[in-house]
């Protein structure tokens, strides 16, 4: 089953956005809290550029009622970062681009 899911994630993004690399999986399992959760973790990790990435990865969770752990940098100290068994890793880590930067308002509208 989570073979078959993960196939149609991966024909749903763009190439090379979806890894179940064991590196992959591992780094981006845990957050900085200390909590490690019982059981296996995470099936992937989706490393979403842009704003299309997200939404694609959320309509086909939704659609499959996959849990979703969404992370940036993994830093927090509160343990939401952390992926539990079955769930799927949407890092944001990429998208880190400056959308639009307004001088004279002293604005900027960033990623994600």
């Amino acid at each position: 089953m989570t073979l078959d899911l993960l196939t149609r994630l991966r024909s749903a993004l763009p190439a090379a956005r979806l890894s179940t690399a064991p590196a992959d999986l591992g780094a981006n399992t845990l957050d900085r809290s200390g909590w490690i959760p019982d059981g296996p973790g995470p099936i992937g990790v989706v490393f979403a550029r842009d704003a299309a990435d997200v939404q694609a990865t959320m309509r086909f969770a939704t659609e499959h009622a996959v849990p979703v752990v969404v992370r940036g940098a993994g830093t927090g100290l509160s343990g939401a970062a952390t992926a539990t068994a079955g769930s799927l890793v949407l890092s944001l880590a990429q998208m880190n681009r400056i959308v639009a930067l307004d001088a004279d308002d002293e604005t900027i509208v960033v990623e994600p």
